[in-house]
């Protein structure tokens, strides 16, 4: 049967206190649901849980709290291991804190499909999530079933900060589900990790940040990593793809990462961002070692992702804003063949500061090539933009084709090199009828190797 508690100010489960609706035959699990005027909090190694470990399936998590927090090995799970669909988890609180090495799960270990998992505000246009010490909120499979959605929505902010993870995963042969942030303004911040990945023959799930038909208003990263990546574990040719997808007016990222990587024969995931304004701050490190910026990445046989950055919506202009060595980069460093960087606006690109584009290879795959399509193109202080083969590589570099009828390259480089067995890439500029280098600025193609 169900499970309610429906007018209570607090529930508290702690001391290994469980609340359970499970099913272990052919019959369908109950429901819990939880109506709570204040705050639901599960501490201590306590569960509040629905499971099936049989053909019937699980049932439904439904909780409505001003503020949940869960910490010191608490969970709360949607779990199936046999053949049964697992419960959906929905959440619908201001505050949500998620404090130790668990937190929030929608499971599945056997062929039955795994369950969503939906965060909504409570009466609220404001949704927080606070994580410390590797909390986590997490749909995967490790089975042959489909991993479940996450998806979290609030109409005007989603502030989600702290040490922990919002992940997505398949470490079986069912296929990850996807994750869907929905808001006007997303914040992501302190050692956050997003995260869609596979180890196994399953396909990686998606990520996408927007606000439906209204487009976000800002999303902003700071100390924190979004990513798909599909490792060497996984053999699937026909890979859907992990895409990254954002559609946002201004995108910011501070100290933080995007990247779409694959180390196995199957294909990393697009990066798609559709956007006016990008801010990449990549703080320099001591040891030169740590990089930030946005990555489409290949180490193995599989291609690597394309990068493609419009303008949102009808938009004419796209603004690019660099500081302290920020990256935007698609690179091999296996046999596989390097992404492309695609970067076009109808009326005006403008990118400035100091940070690189850059497509490379440092292994034997090619590079992919870089493009910029737009009426003006204007590339200032401090931009460089180059596509180059390493010492070690022996994949061939990748072509710079400039479509514009107007550039100005103001203290600024455009680099076509090799320093490896591979041949140099090609510079193009095409259409041009106005080209200005000013303040020192270069265009080269060398040959090192």
């Amino acid at each position: 049967g169900d499970i309610e508690i429906l007018k209570a100010q607090n529930v508290n489960l702690v001391n290994k206190s469980e609340i359970n609706a499970l099913t272990e035959g052919e019959g369908n699990a109950g429901n819990l649901t939880l109506n709570v005027a204040e705050e639901i909090k599960i501490d201590s190694d306590s569960k509040l849980n629905v499971e099936t470990q049989g053909k019937g399936n699980a049932g439904d998590i439904d909780i409505t709290a001003a503020t949940i927090s869960i910490g010191n090995n608490g969970q709360l799970s949607a779990r199936t291991t046999e053949t049964g669909k697992a419960g959906n988890v929905t959440l619908k609180a201001n505050k949500l804190n998620i404090n130790g090495k668990l937190g929030i799960f929608a499971e599945t270990e056997g062929i039955g499909e795994g369950g969503n998992l939906t965060i909504n505000p409570y009466n609220n246009t404001t949704l927080e999530i606070n994580f410390n010490d590797k909390g986590q909120i997490s749909a995967s499979t490790s089975g042959s079933g489909k991993g479940g959605n996450i998806e979290i929505a609030a109409p005007e902010t989603i502030d989600i900060n702290g040490e922990g993870f919002l992940k997505v995963e398949t470490s079986g042969s069912g296929d990850a589900g996807s994750i869907l942030l929905n808001s006007q303004n997303i914040l992501i911040s302190d050692k956050v990790t997003i995260s869609a990945l596979t180890t196994k023959e399953g396909n990686a799930g998606s990520i996408k940040i927007s606000n439906g038909e209204n487009n976000a208003q800002n999303v902003s990263l700071t100390n924190s990593t979004i990513s798909t990546e599909i490792t060497k574990e996984g053999d699937r040719t026909t890979a859907i793809r992990a895409n990254i997808t954002i559609d946002t007016d201004n995108l910011s990222l501070d100290k933080s990462t995007i990247t779409a990587s694959t180390e196995s024969n199957r294909d990393a995931g697009n990066i798609i961002l559709n956007i006016n304004k990008l801010n990449i701050n990549g703080e320099v490190s001591i040891d030169n070692k740590e990089k930030f910026g946005i990555f489409a990445e290949t180490k193995g046989i599989g291609k690597g992702g394309n990068l493609t950055i419009n303008p949102l919506e009808n938009n004419p202009n796209l603004e690019i804003n660099f500081s302290d060595k920020g990256q935007i980069s698609a690179s091999t460093s296996g046999s596989g063949k390097g992404g492309n960087i695609e970067i076009a606006a109808p009326e005006t690109i403008d990118i400035s500061g100091v940070g690189t584009i850059s497509t490379e290879t440092s292994g034997s795959g090619n590079a992919g090539g870089f493009s910029l399509n737009s009426s003006n193109i204007n590339i200032v202080k401090g931009v460089t933009i180059s596509a180059s083969t390493t010492d070690s590589s022996s994949g061939d570099a990748g072509k710079i084709t400039i479509n514009t009828d107007n550039l100005t390259l103001d203290e600024s480089t455009i680099n076509a090199s090799t320093a490896g067995k591979g041949k140099a890439g090609d510079i193009e500029i095409l259409k041009a009828q106005n080209v200005n280098l000013v303040n020192k600025s270069e265009i080269n193609a060398l040959t090192e190797g």
